[in-house]
């Protein structure tokens, strides 16, 4: 299991390669525009911040670790849940210096037995939420996979597909459970 988490937090230093569109200098509208341009996802990237605090969690088949970052105009969270063979769930909240949300990601993996038990069907779902602007905008994308994770030895990072997109007007509900499901990120217990 130390394995694994070791393997996730390599995955997601990997992830976050330096960048030219660095959101740390500037004013706050040179920051709210950076996060609503998230094509690029480098919102989320965590170079030249400080890693305050890793908590771990977990039991069974799976494991996790929250990782959060300060940075100068901005906080990030990275919750990293691995349920071995069954898939993973990493989720990254993007946050302002006063903790209100700002964008949030989910990369998910699913496995799910075929209806006929013949075999799996793996999906990979790519969620974002971005807060930003006059009516938040939800991306989501979603693939079914040939083959699994651990047979191309790596966590896939994105899904390969185009983002489709949707404003709404009745954001609230969805910005209160993510809020709910963050601040649940520390009451989590770790039983071995």
């Amino acid at each position: 299991m130390k394995y694994d988490m070791l393997v996730i937090l390599i995955l997601i230093v990997a992830g976050c390669q330096k960048n030219s569109n660095s959101t740390e200098a500037g004013n706050d509208n040179q920051f709210a525009e950076a996060v609503i341009d998230m094509s690029g996802l480098s919102v989320f990237q965590t170079d030249g911040m400080t890693l305050d605090s890793i908590y771990a969690y977990g039991g069974g088949d799976c494991f996790g670790d929250v990782y959060h970052f300060t940075g100068n105009k901005r906080i990030i969270v990275v919750d990293s849940l691995t349920c071995g063979e069954y898939g993973f769930t990493f989720t990254h909240y993007l946050l302002n210096r006063s903790n209100d949300i700002q964008a949030v990601r989910k990369l998910k993996w699913e496995s799910i037995i075929n209806n006929d038990a013949t075999g799996y069907t793996h999906i990979l779902s790519e969620h974002l939420y971005d807060f930003q602007g006059e009516t938040p905008t939800f991306y989501n994308k979603r693939d079914t996979m040939d083959n699994h994770f651990i047979s191309m030895g790596h966590y896939p990072d994105s899904v390969s597909l185009k983002f489709s997109t949707e404003s709404s007007e009745d954001y609230q509900p969805v910005y209160e459970q993510l809020r709910a499901q963050l601040e649940n990120l520390w009451k989590r217990e770790l039983v071995e």
